[in-house]
């Protein structure tokens, strides 16, 4: 995901370009956005950005060996958590993982901007409620004690930590405050409040505000081949 495949958000996308710039690389981020706006994408694409063998114009190059592998959801410094649901008891959390990234590769092509149930509802457990496990919690600790494999650093994106139990959180406390090296933790939260505060005070929160009307337009020009009232309604809509 380079940052130009991003709707929007301009702003977010600059602070993450300065934010390298100046070396100064906190090691753990929490965005904060609605559904829709692209959290989850710009985290995507900040890991890639870093990752990046030849960034230009401020963005990622999208075509050496890192940003293939981190597009394909498939480099080894790359690690995901998302809320699980429809899982049962006693399944390995690694197991749920691979299965998890299946489903991840082909939403993002289909469906880049859905939601918490859109996500659930692709993972075969509509209308269930998702949960970050204890299992999971002690999966992540024990991938981030291994070295990076090909960069500097190592990346947890963790998806929607409010679906993280008392038990999970507070398993993840330590890492979070003293990460093995060269981790980057980048938490994308829709619900701020539901975080506990243990865990809240912990990461530095970045804003994702709503995507701008004129970057809407543009996209919707750009993407749908749409132009005119036509745009301005569907991008209104």
């Amino acid at each position: 995901m380079r940052f130009a495949n991003i709707i929007g958000q301009e702003q977010v996308k600059e602070f993450f370009v300065r934010q390298h710039a100046e070396q100064r690389l906190p090691h753990a981020q929490l965005l904060v956005g609605h559904p829709g706006n692209g959290a989850f994408l710009l985290a995507l694409a900040y890991a890639q950005y870093l990752g990046c063998e030849q960034r230009h114009d401020g963005d990622s190059c999208g075509e050496c060996a890192c940003c293939q592998a981190m597009q394909s959801l498939s480099h080894p410094d790359l690690h995901l958590c998302l809320p699980e649901a429809g899982v049962k008891s006693g399944t390995d959390p690694m197991d749920v993982y691979v299965e998890q990234m299946k489903v991840l590769k082909q939403l993002i092509v289909e469906n880049p901007y859905f939601t918490e149930q859109e996500w659930y509802t692709a993972l075969g457990a509509t209308g269930k409620q998702g949960l970050i496990s204890a299992a999971t919690s002690g999966r992540i600790i024990d991938t981030l004690w291994y070295k990076s494999r090909r960069l500097p650093f190592k990346f947890m994106i963790l998806w929607l930590p409010e679906r993280l139990n008392a038990v999970s959180a507070n398993k993840l406390l330590k890492v979070l405050e003293e990460p093995p090296k060269g981790t980057v933790f980048l938490l994308v939260t829709e619900h701020p409040e539901l975080i506990l505060p243990t865990v809240n005070s912990r990461l530095q929160r970045i804003a994702v505000p709503p995507i701008a009307l004129s970057a809407m337009r543009e996209a919707v020009v750009d993407r749908l081949g749409c132009d005119g009232k036509q745009a301005d309604q569907v991008a209104h809509l």
